[in-house]
């Protein structure tokens, strides 16, 4: 069987929570910005395990949910044509039932993993972070170092180092064949190894994160009925605090794939299968956004009614999509591939990397899209859903988005980054709830975090410890210019007004010094500068 076609085939598995006293899966819920959402130690996304309800509530305190679930499917062929697969049934219900194919826990440099014992335990959970707390931390191991900081005065009852730092899996039990760096972090007193109690503290994505590891080695694989691919999973949920409707509207998803087998995979493909329940579950729609790389639901009708998944949206329409920010890396071919045109006609699998000067950095899109019980695997096409009818009554609707094909060698890792993004009527009174999340989906692609070049050396490191940039003239009329440490770095520049919304972008050439007319109306704005090490964030005003 072609690895898509079982990455895209339609299973029907809706199974029934099976009680189990040894190694549950845990399951926890989280609320930041707009959002309140469940995850699973199977890598089971926004689902409730305890009460089997929808799990993605938005806005929170509405009881209004916009999936059931959101699962993570992967299928490739090894070095002798063999197919390998991953992925879980709807409510998967214990470790190594055959149904949960992912379990907690990275997997050891053999290629085996721990499905119980303390090492294990350790694992199956999750690790909550904010930047406040980076913050907190950072400023009080400044003040120790500072001859200038009184600490008793400063911090009169001490200083408490979180728990989520203290036991941050950033280091892996080498004695017993784990990897050394498992979950990456910044080494402030820059002694090599992860010291959190002298100023050490987690590297994540965004103002707040979820992180979390698991695997695919859970016997036996009874969904996909394949062999697992001996993967081991890193993923960070997160978001930004923002005055930016469109980001406080969005959770990103981060998924790391390393290879830990001996197998050389080709032909892989990584999917996201979402069980849409737009509010009241049986009169949804589902789409494609081909441009955009993005699946997408919406009410199939003019009022959302309630139901047993919560009171409904009413009248104020909702839609939800799930964007394919950044896929994995297209397939090497010493080349600057060109970006194909943005028009669905000549549409590219693509998303970052393309015609940017540099070579084998091209990132891929979105490759598949279908819904659930259709047979003929289509590949990602605008599937229209325009208006009920009698062969098209608004339902029940489950979807899979797939991006491949890409390669993994044993040692190697990847990554790709999904935006979950939710719009609604009551937004914007000039654009339907579809346009409002189109929209959205744009302003925030360029904060989707690709993980740190060293797995220690860090994004997050103290700017002191970073070349500088400057931007000139600042205050700015008409034209900047933006000097960068040094000539030949490829640089991406994005620039957001007051509201967070993206005004602007261009990529640059490699010049140390980038002039660059600008047409922007008078105000502040912050201008984010990415290279392949840093990114870099400067204020900027624009006068009359």
């Amino acid at each position: 069987m072609n690895c898509r076609v079982l990455l895209l085939c339609c299973l029907s598995f809706i199974l029934t929570e099976l009680a189990c006293a040894q190694n549950p899966i845990q399951s926890e819920s989280f609320q930041f910005n707009e959002y309140r959402w469940y995850q699973t130690t199977a890598l089971q996304l926004f689902h409730n395990k305890t009460t089997q309800a929808p799990g993605l509530e938005i806005p929170v305190f509405t009881g209004n949910n916009t999936i059931f679930t959101s699962n993570l499917w992967i299928s490739g062929r090894d070095q002798n044509n063999e197919l390998h697969a991953s992925g879980s049934a709807n409510n998967c219900g214990q470790i190594n039932d055959g149904f949960c194919e992912y379990i907690p826990g990275p997997m050891k440099l053999d290629g085996t993993a721990d499905s119980e014992g303390g090492y294990f335990e350790s694992f199956n959970r999750f690790w909550a972070i904010t930047i406040d707390q980076v913050e907190s931390h950072q400023d009080y191991f400044e003040c120790l170092n500072d001859p200038g900081c009184d600490e008793e005065m400063q911090y009169p009852d001490g200083y408490q180092v979180p728990e989520a730092f203290s036991t941050w899996p950033a280091l892996g039990d080498t004695e017993n064949g784990f990897a050394p760096q498992l979950a990456p972090f910044v080494d402030a007193n820059e002694n090599g190894t992860y010291d959190p109690e002298n100023g050490d503290y987690p590297d994540f994505c965004g103002d707040f994160c979820t992180y979390f590891i698991s695997n695919d080695a859970a016997t036996p694989h009874t969904f996909t009925q394949e062999e697992p691919l001996g993967f081991e999973i890193h993923t960070m949920v997160y978001g930004y605090e923002s005055i930016s409707e469109a980001l406080t509207n969005t959770l990103f998803v981060r998924h790391e794939l390393i290879n830990r087998s001996d197998n050389s995979y080709t032909d892989l493909y990584i999917g996201s299968w979402n069980d849409f329940d737009i509010g009241n579950f049986s009169d949804d729609y589902i789409a494609t956004d081909v441009e955009r790389a993005m699946i997408y639901a919406y009410n199939g009708d003019s009022f959302d009614e309630g139901s047993t998944s919560g009171p409904g949206y009413g009248d104020d329409l909702p839609a939800m999509g799930v964007r394919v920010v950044e896929g994995p890396k297209m397939p090497q071919n010493g080349i600057d591939d060109d970006v194909y045109s943005t028009e669905y006609e000549s549409y590219g699998n693509q998303t970052s990397g393309w015609g940017d000067g540099a070579v084998d950095n091209e990132r891929l899109g979105l490759s598949f899209s279908t819904r659930q019980f259709d047979t003929s695997f289509p590949p990602a096409t605008n599937l229209p859903s325009n208006g009920s009818s009698e062969d098209n009554p608004p339902g029940d609707r489950r979807m899979l988005g797939s991006t491949g094909p890409f390669e993994l060698a044993p040692g190697e890792s990847d990554y790709i980054n999904y935006a979950f993004v939710f719009a609604r009527d009551s937004y914007d009174s000039e654009e339907t709830p579809l346009e409002t999340l189109q929209r959205f989906s744009d302003e925030v692609v360029s904060f989707a975090c690709a993980p740190p070049a060293d797995i220690v050396l860090s994004s997050r490191q103290p700017e002191a410890k970073k070349p500088s940039v400057s931007i000139f003239p600042n205050p700015a009329t008409d034209r900047i210019s933006i000097e960068l440490p040094n000539s030949g770095m490829q640089a991406k520049l994005f620039f957001h007004d007051s509201s967070g919304r993206l005004v602007d972008s261009f990529s640059t050439n490699g010049e140390a010094i980038i002039k660059q007319s600008i047409s922007l109306t008078p105000g502040a704005y912050l201008v984010t500068i990415q290279t392949e090490a840093h990114t870099w964030t400067e204020k900027m005003v624009v006068q009359p």
